[in-house]
């Protein structure tokens, strides 16, 4: 019994150390992506409009700043409302971004 115990917690430290390093590398896998990164570090929403600023994680332009600001519907069947820290993938709005960018690169928001 004592065994099949120290088996057991033996099995779980290794999947928990295991998923911790994998969680860390997906979470900070900026450098992997050719096109800018950005993480949305303040918000303010008045009516259908936001102000948005990201952080861009990766490139040239590495820890500075954007300002965008992007139009939503109230029925955000096509939109998305932008909060603080958030995380996504790459589909925030590509005109507005592109042009907060200087119009040549497209800006893939971490939403």
């Amino acid at each position: 019994m004592n065994k099949f115990i120290i088996n057991v917690v033996i099995k779980f430290i290794v999947v928990l150390v295991c998923g911790t390093i994998a969680f860390l590398c997906v979470y900070h896998d900026y450098s992997l992506y050719s096109k800018p990164i950005g993480k949305i570090t303040t918000v303010k929403t008045s009516g259908e409009k936001q102000q948005i600023q990201a952080e861009i994680k990766n490139g040239e332009e590495k820890g500075q700043f954007r300002n965008i600001e992007l139009k939503y519907d109230k029925a955000l069947v096509y939109d998305q409302k932008y909060h603080k820290g958030d995380y996504c993938g790459a589909f925030c709005p590509c005109m507005a971004l592109m042009a907060a960018s200087g119009g040549c690169a497209p800006f893939i928001c971490c939403c």
